[in-house]
């Protein structure tokens, strides 16, 4: 498993045990940080819970 990998999936691993936070993998100038999902307008939100399903396929949203 590559590190990116490896760091997005222990991120997925932190999500999956503190089911209270709702948060995602950002990458932005090459830094991968927690971002919280209030901060997303809606179509930002519907895009990333796209993204997490086809990906992961184990983090699910509140609609």
């Amino acid at each position: 498993m590559s590190l990116e990998l490896h760091e997005i999936q222990e991120k997925i691993d932190f999500l999956k045990k503190n089911p209270n936070v709702f948060a995602i993998v950002r990458s932005h100038s090459g830094v991968r940080d927690l971002t919280d999902l209030r901060a997303l307008n809606s179509n930002a939100l519907n895009r990333l819970k796209r993204y997490v399903d086809y990906y992961y396929g184990i983090l699910t949203f509140p609609s």
